[in-house]
């Protein structure tokens, strides 16, 4: 008498792998594309000519052991970016001093910061 065990899936097309990840069918396309998630490509049913992405369990294990690169920097830390004048930056920088947090106004990073335009002799004045 056979055994009524259910039988574990291990390949799945785009469909059902973007929903073990989490991830949306496009995104899960474009991982593919760019080979982070491999698959294999294989016909929808034996002899047929039309094929799609199949991809293994296995597969699936190892693209979820890979830490998330985009929400997380390699040093484990957040990235904010704030945009301020030179002015405000000063007034954090000082309140940070305040609340004795100086080590972290020292990771503050200015970043384009804007060069006066130089006045040319031949400058044109424009309507």
């Amino acid at each position: 008498m056979p055994s009524s065990t259910p039988k574990v899936k291990t390949k799945y097309d785009i469909q059902e792998a973007a929903k073990r990840l989490k991830l949306s069918p496009q995104y899960v396309r474009s991982l593919i594309r760019s080979g982070m998630l491999k698959s294999a490509f294989e016909p929808i049913v034996p002899e047929s000519l039309v094929n799609k992405h199949m991809v293994t369990e296995a597969e699936i294990q190892r693209y979820l052991a890979i830490p998330s690169s985009k929400t997380q920097r390699k040093d484990h830390r957040n990235k904010y970016v704030i945009y301020m004048t030179m002015d405000e930056r000063q007034r954090v920088a000082d309140a940070l001093k305040a609340a004795d947090l100086a080590d972290v106004e020292s990771t503050i990073r200015t970043a384009n910061v804007l060069k006066p335009r130089k006045e040319t002799e031949n400058a044109v004045d424009r309507p």
